[in-house]
């Protein structure tokens, strides 16, 4: 399944719109759960680590309970491709669990790293829904929180780009999302402004998880 979203990026003096494909990927991750605790971040999804010897052991464990319907995996090459087998269910698993509506736009504030260096942007999510954010177009990603903010990192080809999920806070004009859009685009958008026009959407993610409350912001 796939998702096109626009990122609104600056690019010297004038910004342009830029459509990007997020598709599904193959994927990898360390350990057998979903939802891990590492240092300050709990981890949504992700396949930037990876434990070859912990798969091996899991696929070995698969195959004694389920015999015969395995996939044999006699060589990496096949065990790699049974972990991205067994990864992309897992982000439709967490698609499913983060099914969950915020009320309004989700804005993603994208620290993108391109070829010819970082720019700024942002692109929109009009469904509101939480599981539209769990589409990645990097070869390697996490989606995780902080104690403030979901937050993506995604690398690829030409280096790394970082997301932070934000929506909209209660009573903001037409007019101030403009503003506040036109100053993230071209780079001007402080930590002040953020707080002030968007609110995180953290506590969505929290509650389905039963994480740990944070920070107000």
């Amino acid at each position: 399944m796939q998702r096109v979203f626009n990122w609104i990026r600056c690019t010297g003096r004038k910004a342009t719109a830029e459509t990007k494909q997020l598709h599904g990927m193959h994927a990898e991750r360390n350990m057998m759960e979903d939802i891990t605790m590492k240092e300050n971040k709990m981890i949504i999804w992700q396949n930037i680590d990876i434990n070859i010897d912990a798969w091996r052991e899991y696929y070995q464990e698969c195959c004694d309970i389920l015999d015969n319907e395995m996939t044999s995996c006699e060589t990496d090459d096949q065990l790699y491709e049974w972990i991205d087998e067994q990864n992309a269910i897992s982000l439709d698993d967490e698609r499913y669990n983060l099914n969950v509506n915020v009320g309004d736009e989700i804005i993603v504030i994208g620290d993108l790293g391109l070829w010819n260096g970082r720019r700024n942007g942002y692109k929109i999510i009009k469904s509101g829904n939480i599981k539209d954010c769990l589409y990645n177009d990097c070869d390697y990603c996490e989606w995780y929180c902080d104690d403030k903010d979901m937050r993506y990192t995604g690398i690829h080809h030409d280096g790394t780009n970082y997301y932070r999920y934000r929506t909209w806070r209660k009573g903001i004009s037409e007019s101030q999302k403009d503003t506040f859009l036109n100053k993230l685009v071209y780079g001007e958008v402080s930590e002040n402004d953020i707080k002030k026009y968007t609110k995180s959407i953290r506590p969505f993610v929290a509650r389905v998880y039963g994480w740990p409350g944070r920070k107000k912001i």
